[in-house]
């Protein structure tokens, strides 16, 4: 098994290296998974990054997976390294009430 203590490390980096396009959550665990690393000690530390702003979502890529009787629709966030920039991506102006 992988070194966990890497763990947060390279997730930081695979998410750079996809730069401004981002990289799925599923492809990103896919990853490391083939890598050694824990596939819940991956998702656990994707989550502590989100919640500190190490990496944002950034966008999403839908699937549509059909089966013989129906079609249905699986979204997944595309994620980037955060950045103060994405900060003001949020920024709305106050609607007068």
């Amino acid at each position: 098994m992988a070194d966990s203590v890497n763990l947060r490390e390279h997730l930081l980096n695979l998410v750079e290296a996809a730069g401004s396009r981002g990289i799925t959550m599923g492809a990103l665990i896919d990853r490391v998974d083939a890598e050694g690393f824990a596939v819940q000690a991956a998702e656990l530390e994707v989550w502590q990054l989100l919640a500190t702003r190490e990496i944002t979502p950034h966008g999403f890529v839908c699937r549509v997976v059909r089966s013989r009787h129906r079609q249905r629709r699986s979204y997944e966030l595309l994620l980037i390294r955060w950045s103060p920039e994405q900060d003001r991506q949020l920024d709305l102006p106050e609607v007068p009430r």
